[in-house]
């Protein structure tokens, strides 16, 4: 089977001749492997691991200025294209620091940051896009529109505390943020398609959760969040595709909305704050697939045993009827060797594979 036959048949809940494998990575091991020999200089890892899936996206940012400020042996400080200053340290895994924001009131926002959120054409590499596409439907990949959802871009557009004092505070402020988000993703795909460039799925990125659970209650979040999601996966049903959602954290209260709202897929399922592949798919396999829980823990610490026993059991169990593709439980750390990630992918294919449907 081709990726893209693979990918669609999982996604429909049927076996195909094994399960998708897909991942992410941290940019220091890749920098390592690459420095090692272990894999060529610049090179993809998605093509050179002949992964399943591939995105394609666009700019829904305020479009500001990026701009270094400060630049240390130890970190950098810059501000992207959000608004955002960022500490980014060069010598330790870490997420970027959030140190401010651009947008700190109502007034900022309808006075500026709203204007800066228009449509523009340079939003979209429509002819990068189109190329990109044409290659990878030579080689039939699963192709996905990629975005961010309203939660995360709101919060790197206001701040992650003020947009949780926002939908408390000032609802009507967020549904015109969230509107403005949306209808800017919308044009976008429209953009796309209009321009014929063949899509099989939309890819929603917003972590919603932490590992305490969600950072709303399921009320908030059926009036604050789910019209957008409802909208957003919206896109995906419009070309007969299905939505896969990223969400870090424990999303366990929040799945029924998430299927609610016509999220098909959930990725990443992140074991460290309690997400169960086992649990997940007793209670969920009938509306959804799955891709992850493969603690990335053991990726750091190189524990092929611990490596094997895991994926031998989940991906066993997870791959029955169909709706599993194999994932890290949030990107490849750090310390990986590339000996240990080329046997885990060994043994995704192997432990995956569906033996009563031929390659």
């Amino acid at each position: 089977m081709t990726p893209r036959e693979r990918i669609t048949a999982l996604f429909n809940h049927q076996e195909a001749d094994h399960i998708g494998i897909m991942d992410h990575f941290w940019w220091e091991p890749l920098a390592e492997w690459q420095k090692t020999g272990s894999m060529p200089a610049n090179s993809d890892p998605e093509d050179y691991f002949d992964l399943d899936i591939r995105k394609v996206g666009m700019d829904i940012s305020p479009m500001l200025p990026r701009e270094n400020v400060e630049d240390t042996e130890e970190y950098r400080i810059f501000r992207d294209e959000f608004g955002m200053l960022n500490r980014e340290w060069k010598k330790k895994q870490s997420t970027p620091e959030l140190l401010d924001f651009a947008c700190k009131s109502r007034e900022k926002w309808h006075g500026e940051t709203k204007q800066r959120m228009e449509w523009k054409d340079s939003r979209l590499d429509v002819d990068g896009i189109r190329a990109a596409v044409g290659r990878w439907r030579r080689e039939d990949r699963y192709i996905t529109f990629s975005v961010l959802e309203v939660f995360e871009a709101g919060w790197r557009i206001v701040g992650p505390e003020l947009q949780l004092e926002v939908m408390l505070d000032d609802p009507e402020w967020l549904h015109d943020l969230y509107e403005t988000i949306t209808s800017l993703i919308e044009r976008g795909f429209e953009t796309l398609l209009g321009a014929g460039i063949e899509l099989d799925g939309v890819w929603l990125w917003g972590d919603i959760s932490y590992r305490g659970g969600c950072f709303f209650s399921p009320a908030m979040y059926r009036e604050l969040v789910m019209p957008y999601h409802k909208r957003l996966c919206g896109l995906a049903k419009r070309i007969g595709g299905k939505t896969i959602y990223h969400g870090c954290g424990d999303n366990t209260k929040i799945i029924p909305l998430l299927i609610e709202s016509g999220v098909d897929c959930l990725q990443p399922l992140e074991v460290k704050a309690g997400m169960d592949i086992f649990q997940a798919k007793r209670d969920y396999g009938e509306w959804l697939s799955f891709m992850g829980n493969v603690d990335a823990r053991l990726l750091q610490a190189n524990d092929l045993p611990g490596l094997e026993k895991e994926l031998k059991e989940k991906i066993e169990f997870a791959k029955r009827g169909g709706g599993y593709v194999y994932h890290s439980d949030h990107s490849v750390p750090p310390g990986t060797s590339y000996d240990t990630y080329t046997k885990v992918l060994e043994m995704a294919r192997t432990y995956g594979r569906y033996n009563n449907i031929s390659e």
